[in-house]
């Protein structure tokens, strides 16, 4: 299996290509961050792959080591300015499940996959929202949650320096 079956391994392989292709202000890092940081978190909090490999396994730290990297990555390139996350760019998330969405058909029906993106089989048996359609309402709610707690640092930032700036000018 030379092509990602999953969707954190299709974003993390595309993470280093989108930032070759552009470093500073980067839409697809940008709206990829929800994605990849949801899945950094339940893997780290629950790897549901060491039901069915062990834990002594490579491809079990793999797994681990591969979400981990990912999701402090996109914190050091958030911290450092790489992208600027925007409620104004709401939209840059939901066009990247789609586009995961039409890869993860492309495999099942042209590729012949036996499952891919979790689309005919979910993630987790036995909890009904961990198809795709049930990750894709967990990915939308948590990338509006983190654009809503971004603005409000933001707002509250330039508030401070505003403030700031009159008490220095005030001097």
């Amino acid at each position: 299996m030379i092509l990602p079956d999953s969707i954190c391994a299709l974003i993390n392989i595309s993470l280093p290509i989108a930032l070759l292709i552009k470093k500073k202000d980067n839409k697809y890092i940008e709206g990829a961050y929800a994605i990849c940081m949801l899945g950094c978190i339940t893997n780290i909090v629950y790897p549901t792959y060491i039901e069915y490999e062990p834990l002594w396994q490579m491809r079990s730290w793999g797994g681990l080591v591969h979400h981990f990297v990912a999701g402090w990555l996109l914190t050091f390139l958030l911290l450092k300015g790489y992208f600027t996350p925007s409620l104004k760019r709401w939209y840059l998330c939901p066009i990247i499940l789609v586009g995961v969405l039409l890869y993860g058909l492309f495999c099942l029906f042209v590729l012949r996959f036996s499952e891919c993106m979790n689309i005919a089989k979910p993630l987790v048996e036995g909890l009904i929202v961990s198809y795709y359609w049930g990750l894709a309402i967990g990915y939308l709610a948590v990338n509006t949650l983190f654009l809503l707690v971004w603005y409000l640092i933001e707002k509250k930032l330039k508030k401070k320096i505003e403030v700031q700036q009159e008490d220095k000018a005030s001097e």
